[in-house]
């Protein structure tokens, strides 16, 4: 089948679905393909592009022709694939019948719709027009509103809107008038065909018609068709019909020929899309090819120059930053280039980014007589290379230069360098090379963010030179690969000979401009380190594009001096590569864009890339790419001088933002970086632009030796003095509120919060304000009293509103702070960090409809204005105020007082009792018990009571509104009041809340939300400022809460997983780093990098444990940070790292003094300072820096590990990728396995037992060979400690996986059990590997023989035994004492297996898939770890902190009935006529039970602050019934 997909063509024509044009598939007799567009045209120039062919009214369509198909294909259907039936919508001038199987029906018609609401757009952003309308006609209103839902979680569309069906004339006008402004109109068949009887609506409104069900319009295709026809043809609507038909029956021919009679519809059946068919024209593009270096590692960082300039002027007249450019230069260029750093840095050539002050000082007659005097070497390209003074990366790229025909007339290239410093210093080496003969008439010029190359006139002229050959190369950053390099008059042809990527970014769009810049004869280059992992997968990535990036690089060729093409989905592009060449610190005056949530900067430089970037992500993944313009420019006048441009930039139908026009300028490059600039700032006002696509810090902070930590009161940290571990840092709070703090108050950014029911009970949503854009935040779960509902945060459009506004959403805050804490407070309007408003009781549908069909939903006109204003003038009425009510409808939704006093208990009302009256005598209701009805308990308890003026009314049953409490804290419970609460209110005598019970209940429950939003933000900007974004936010959040936190989750599951990758990742490192180092050196060398010592230094010199989250959130402190208070946090401390190191090496407390102790605080004071502090144990920060490792390699794999160990400073040096310990290996002396020789007929058996190749043979004869069989005695040990290491990750990784919410005390249980000496020794008898072990011990193979005995004989038993119960066979090699060879030959052999892969796990995972792992499932479970599953039970519990769970036992005549109790709830029964059978039954069915319901033990226990010892477990297990049963059971 031949399926050509081709550009897409916008004009529309009079003709029928065309074989000939793009997407056909026809067959014939012949051979011959038809030719596609391309093919006819090379050049790609489609003039009529977005422009409708004219034609006169008296057009008439001519019917559509029979078509050559497929056999099997009916006769009036055209094959198409998806894109094709696409463009035919748009490109014929009538109406389109498409019949498709279910799979392709969606991506048909959100392909329609979004390409019909660009091309609206785009209309409309060109100059004044009238919008037209895009429609989705469905069956029915609940079909309507499915569709709505549907595309509202796609993203593929900016706003929906749902037409309401109404029934008035009248009606039909004002819902078309309301929905004029959305993107997307969803509307049932009878409003449409109504609106357009009643005129409401006219054929010629409409843009785009699509009917997602045909059948549902089969009714009325006549009358449909008669408006159709009825406009001009030129004005008629896109139209497409589908009918959903996996085979097309006659029926649907039948049904086609009806809408071809009436609405001139032509007829397809889409098929899938096929590859992308390239041009002529893009086939000659330019080539591609790599080129190797090895990165050179010198013995020192310092030239001889640096040194000197070190010990006579250090940092006092020098900048650091000048040091480390010179390390810098050194590592790339080499050591000449790094000593004429110097020349050029501390002369006047360069202009030195620093102080004035520094200037000065450097401008210092003795520096410049140092630099003069220095005897600077040439460049010295030739020789060996351990003579030259050049690195090896610089002379591959002299050899590339050298190797081009360097004539100034014809030869021009391009250098894209990462850093500044760099490319000037690249220039400057190649300029001396280029004057002393060895490159010619090359004329190098450095293009660098310095003055004046940030003029644009300047880089205007500066490409100008390059076309008239004054200079004929250029050494550019990412900044300045977007200029708009010269081309050919006459072929429209780039200048460009050679494009060499002397540093490989990982950036599609450099590879992009460097594709575009290159002529089709020229080359890019790619310079690789061999090393580089990283590298070679970029690389592959472009040297092997999909579909949609080839088509998007060919489109951007044909439109390179008209603008650029809309970037497709696929396109990566990383923000790492923004900042890169920006060697020195912003300065304040250069116009910024400020992330409030993570304090990351965007400036002009950054813009194209993230608009690029933003684009890309906005693009739909169920349509297929086509190309559409991205840029547009236009000339403009400015006040009569020479004409200036502005450049247009267009956005996806995803984003609420069409299209954003740049301020004028001389020149089109900086015309479109403005104009990107401007995109930013609208699509950041639009909450659009988050934290995701703000550029990354280029280092994370890093705290030196000179910072001070200090307490509030200015005192330095204390450690404590109740445990020489635990020390007092700060508790850091997120950077959101205080930077939105200086926002001026004219727009707020309102988020939607929705809590699904607690208790049965509805929560109204409501809206929390913010001063700036929040960023996208995860649903999470609260608590309450056992039951849990799901929070999902939405953010919406923002809102500018006016002073009066502001100034009830500050009085109706404040109010609800009061309420929520039943206390006094006041806060100021400029002080308020965020505002909470109710939301309409309408909202309710509409969060049906509206709201859940568009992506950036509007809520200005759901809020509730009215609650708002009645609770700011009262915060209780009469309940009965108006007499007209029934009471009914003032009981509902309400919150009652039986006073009115703002602060006093509140009561839900439950229901209407006409049952009862004031007269009537309280039986259950203790309040009023004592007295003979309820009207003599009033007059006895209310002073100046007046009366009642009904003592017949109905009373109101009520229930007391609960305090606001933890509800982060799976186990919270409501705290019943110490007083008797009543249970029924007399109406006459009750008042109102002005808040509503469903929103006063979500009130409530502000606190708990707003306390996990701060978490999420504190989250984000951490994981920008230490990670670069790499780990899973959710995954970081739990690495960084202990169990103390008492929260839904905690580190413990990702910090066994880190502990275990940690230890995995130091056994590599000290293996290879310490080649001729024996076993206990290595333990001790692994030990000194993963011990909590070591841990606790590199993360407090990091600064992570302020971003610890160990205390649990205490409601009763709780209430909005002023904005004067997060500026006191922010300067709240714990102590020096220096102090902190000093306690740490020397093991001493740093304990307060006692006069210190004796200073007393009062009460309200020390809650307040302990919110700011917290005290951190020295194993809770190594536990958090384990548990990151761990979630880095969830999130990003080992590569993410690497970097994620090298943020918090664990110490493995000189590894940066994972490939570097293969390199390392490569590099250091042999280890001894050339002692022991190989066998081939031995390695052939054991290829079989592992399942994998055996690429060292050597290296696995010294894995088998004991130290009593090995020549010098070197046998196993060095490769047994790295399996060892290897194994314990590959178990905790395949139990952490198997068991996704077993609790950490569970999975630890396991990989004992799995890596233990019995286990290990078991599988080596199992699988054959003893056989070939090899050893000059007789005392071993007699151990190895017996211990094979026993073996064999307790399997068999064990399996006889398991075949008789029916249950599978358990770990029959317990109470068996094995020979230690045994085991440490398998571990020996997994870590043979991976370094014999160069580090890599295709043969060690081999090995455990096929091996290791079949072994564990069969024998290794929860319920077979001890003889006597009371005992894993027991442990289990334990593991979890529960102190509250006994089995207990009840004896009858015959049976024995166990039970399983758990804080009060019955886990499992069993019963037995022996004890010891019961107690074993019920503990296997209480293990099944945590196994089916993970989250049990969760909700049910809240005791894991208890701590206990071993003797008091001891005494408990005994107390509880377990050890009875173990002592039963022989233990």
């Amino acid at each position: 089948m031949d399926l050509t997909e081709n550009r897409p063509v916008a004009s529309r024509s009079n003709s029928n679905l065309d074989p000939h044009r793009a997407g056909a598939v026809v067959s014939g007799s012949g051979t011959g393909r038809v030719r596609t567009a391309h093919e006819v045209d090379p050049t790609g120039d489609d003039n009529t592009r977005d422009r409708p062919l004219k034609r006169r009214k008296t057009d008439r369509v001519s019917p559509p022709t029979s078509l050559p198909v497929r056999p099997r294909t009916p006769k009036p259907f055209v094959k198409l694939n998806v894109r094709g039936t696409i463009e035919a919508v748009f490109s014929s001038g009538v109406s389109v019948f498409a019949a498709a199987p279910n799979e392709l029906c969606g991506r048909l018609v959100i392909g329609t719709l979004v390409r019909s609401i660009e091309d609206v757009r785009r209309s409309l952003s060109r100059g004044p027009s009238q919008k037209k309308l895009v429609l989705l006609v469905a069956a029915g209103a609940n079909e309507s509103r499915q569709r709505a839902k549907n595309y509202a979680t796609s993203g593929d569309f900016a706003s929906v809107g749902v037409f309401h069906e109404s029934t008035s004339e009248q009606d039909y006008t004002k819902e078309w008038a309301r929905l004029a402004d959305k993107d997307l109109i969803i509307i049932a068949r009878d409003p449409f065909l109504s609106s357009l009887r009643t005129r409401s609506i006219q054929v010629v409104q409409l843009a785009t018609i699509v009917v997602d069900d045909a059948r549902c319009l089969q009714a009325d295709i006549e009358e449909l068709g008669r408006f159709y026809q009825a406009v001009n043809v030129v004005e008629r609507p896109h139209a497409l019909v589908v009918l959903e038909a996996a085979d097309i029956e006659e029926t649907d021919i039948t049904l086609f020929e009806r809408y071809k009679a009436h609405m001139l519809a032509s007829a397809c059946q889409p098929i899938a899309d096929d590859h992308y068919i390239s041009s002529p024209f893009f086939m000659r593009r330019p080539t591609q090819c790599v080129k190797e270096y090895t990165l050179d590692r010198y013995t020192s960082l310092e030239t001889t120059l640096s040194r000197r300039l070190w010990e006579v002027y250090q940092t006092k007249s020098i900048p650091p930053r000048l040091y480390m450019q010179a390390q810098e230069v050194l590592t790339e260029l080499g050591p000449c280039a790094a000593e004429l750093f110097w020349k050029f840095a501390l002369g006047n050539k360069w202009q030195v980014s620093s102080s004035s002050s520094s200037k000065d000082t450097m401008m210092d007659g003795s520096i410049q007589e140092v630099v003069k005097k220095w005897q600077f070497r040439e460049p010295c390209p030739s020789g060996q290379p351990s003579n030259t003074n050049m690195s090896a990366k610089f002379l591959v790229l002299v050899g590339l230069l050298t190797a081009q025909p360097c004539s100034a007339s014809i030869f021009r290239a391009v250098i894209l360098v990462q850093r500044r410093v760099i490319a000037k210093m690249v220039a400057e080496m190649l300029s001396i090379l280029a004057q002393v003969g060895t490159l010619g008439k090359l004329k190098p010029l450095a293009v660098t963010a310095d003055e004046p190359l940030v003029d644009p006139q300047i880089q205007e002229s500066v490409m100008e030179y390059f076309k008239n050959g004054t200079y004929n190369l250029l050494v550019i950053t990412k900044q300045f690969e977007d200029m708009d390099f010269p081309r050919s008059q006459t072929s429209d042809k780039p200048y460009c000979h050679i494009w060499i990527n002397f540093d490989v970014l990982e950036s599609d769009l450099s590879f992009a401009f460097s594709f575009g810049t290159c002529s089709p004869q020229g080359q890019i280059v790619h310079m690789v380190n061999k090393d580089n992992a990283d590298h070679r997968r970029m690389v592959s990535r472009w040297q092997d594009l999909d579909n949609s990036m080839q088509e998007w690089l060919e489109s951007n060729i044909h439109t390179a001096m008209k603008g650029g093409t809309m970037p497709p989905r696929t396109l990566h592009e990383s923000l790492d590569s923004c900042r890169l060449d920006i060697d020195s610190e912003e300065d304040e005056s250069t116009p910024c864009i400020r992330d409030p949530t993570t304090n990351a900067t965007l400036i002009k430089a950054d813009a194209l890339t993230v608009i690029y970037r933003l684009a890309a992500s906005m693009q739909s993944d169920k349509i297929s790419y086509w190309s559409r313009s991205f840029f547009e420019y236009r000339k403009t006048e400015d006040a009569g001088s020479d004409s200036f441009v502005q450049c247009m930039v267009f956005f996806p139908a995803s984003c609420p933002v069409s299209a954003v026009i740049g301020p004028s300028t001389a020149s089109r490059t900086e015309a479109r970086r403005l104009a990107c600039f401007k995109a930013c700032e609208t699509l950041f006002e639009h909450g659009v632009l988050d934290d995701r696509y703000f550029p990354h810090n280029p280092q994370p902070h890093v705290l030196s030796s000179t910072d001070t930590f200090t307490t509030q009161d200015g005192s330095p940290g204390r450690t404590a003095v109740a445990s020489t571990g635990t020390r007092s840092y700060e508790r850091k709070h997120p950077k959101f509120w205080k930077n939105t703090s200086r926002t001026t108050v004219c727009r707020l950014y309102p988020m939607l919060v929705s809590v699904g029911p607690l208790k049965d009970r509805f929560n109204a949503p409501i809206l929390i304000f913010a001063r700036g854009p929040l960023p996208t935040l995860r649903m999470f779960s609260i608590f309450s009293d056992g039951s849990t509902a799901n929070v999902h945060l939405r953010r919406t459009a923002p809102l500018d509103l006016n002073d009066e506004q502001l100034g009830f959403l500050h009085e109706f805050t404040v109010r609800a702070c009061r309420t929520i804490t039943n206390k006094p407070y006041t806060c100021s309007q400029e002080s308020m960090p965020y505002f909470i408003a109710p939301l309409a009781a309408a909202f309710s549908k509409v969060l049906c409809d509206e709201y859940e069909s568009s992506g950036i939903p509007d809520v200005d006109n759901y809020i509730a204005w009215d609650l708002v204003r009645a609770a700011v003038k009262d915060f209780v009425v009469p309940l009965l105020s108006d007499a007209r009510q029934s009471l009914e409808d003032f009981v509902e939704d309400a919150i009652l007082q039986d006073r009115k006093v703002e602060f006093t208990n509140r009561f839900f009302a439950e229901r209407i009792r006409p049952d009862l009256t004031p007269l009537s005598k309280a039986h259950d209701s203790p309040r009023e018990e004592e007295y003979p009805n309820f009207l003599e308990y009033c007059k006895a308890r209310i002073k100046d009571f007046a009366g009642l003026k009904d003592e017949h009314q109905s009373l109101i049953e009520v229930s007391p509104v609960p305090n606001a409490v933890n509800n982060l804290n799976p186990t919270v419970k409501v705290i019943p009041s110490s007083k008797t609460p009543a249970k029924y209110l007399i109406p006459e005598l009750v008042f109102r809340l002005t808040i509503p019970a469903s929103v006063f209940r979500t009130i409530l429950l502000v606190p708990s939300i707003l306390k996990r939003i701060d978490d999420q933000l504190l989250v984000k900007e951490l994981n920008m400022l230490f990670f670069r974004r790499t780990i899973q936010e959710s995954a970081l959040l739990t690495a960084l809460t202990p169990p103390s936190a008492s929260v839904q989750f905690d580190y413990e599951r990702l910090e066994l997983f880190g502990d275990a990758l940690l230890k995995y990742v130091a056994s590599i490192y000290c293996f290879v780093t310490m080649p001729g180092v024996r076993e206990n050196a290595l333990h001790v060398a692994r030990q000194d990098i993963i011990s909590n010592k070591a841990l606790l230094a590199g993360a407090v010199r990091a600064g992570l444990p302020p971003y610890i989250q160990s205390k649990p959130f205490v409601i009763k402190t709780w209430q909005p940070t002023p904005m004067a208070a997060a500026d006191a946090v922010a300067g709240a401390t714990s102590r020096t790292e220096t102090q902190v190191g000093a306690s740490i090496q020397q093991n001493v407390p740093g304990g307060e003094s006692s006069q210190a102790s004796k200073v007393k605080r009062g009460k309200k004071q020390r809650q307040q300072d302990e919110q700011d502090t917290q005290w951190l144990g020295d194993k809770t920060i190594a536990d958090v820096v384990e548990a990151i490792i761990g979630a880095a390699y969830l999130s990003c794999g080992i590569h993410g590990t690497l970097n994620a160990m090298k943020r918090l400073h664990v110490n493995i040096p000189r590894v940066e990728h994972w490939s570097d310990f293969a390199r390392e290996m490569a590099t250091s002396p042999s280890a001894s396995s050339e002692s022991v020789s190989a066998r081939s007929h031995e390695n052939t058996a054991l290829e079989t037992i592992f399942g994998c190749r055996i690429r060292k043979p050597q290296l696995l004869a010294q894995a088998l060979t004991h130290a009593s069989g090995a020549r010098g005695g070197h046998g196993y040990d060095r490769l047994e400690f790295v399996g060892d290491a290897v194994l314990d990750f590959l178990v905790v990784r395949y139990i952490y996986d198997r068991h996704p919410n077993l609790a950490p005390g569970g999975l630890t249980l396991l990989k004992s059990a799995m890596v233990s000496n019995h286990a290990l020794a078991a599988f080596c008898v199992h699988s054959g590997i003893y056989q070939h072990i090899r050893h000059a011990s007789p005392e071993v193979g007699s151990a190895i023989r017996t211990y094979v005995h026993k073996l064999h004989t307790a399997r068999e038993a064990e399996y006889q035994a398991a075949a008789r119960g029916n249950m599978p066979p358990g770990q029959y090699w317990l109470g068996m004492d094995p020979p230690k060879i045994l085991s440490d030959v398998v571990e020996s052999i997994v870590g043979t297996l991976l370094i014999s892969d160069e580090f890599s796990e295709e043969g060690v995972a081999k090995f455990f898939e096929r091996g290791l792992k079949p072994f564990y499932d069969q024998h290794v479970r929860l319920q077979s770890l001890c003889p006597h599953p009371t005992t894993t039970l027991f442990e289990l519990l334990q593991s979890h902190g529960c102190q509250t769970h006994r089995i207990s036992k009840e004896k009858d005549q015959t049976l024995v009935r166990c039970t399983v109790i758990v804080h009060g709830v019955t886990l499992a029964i069993a019963e037995d006529a022996l004890s010891s059978a019961a107690a074993r039954a019920v503990a296997l069915s209480a293990l099944d039970a945590l196994d089916r319901d993970p989250d049990f033990m969760t909700r049910t226990c809240d005791c894991r602050t208890v701590q206990q010892s071993k003797k008091a477990k001891k005494v408990q297990k005994e107390q509880l019934g377990y050890e009875e049963s173990d002592k039963v059971a022989g233990r």
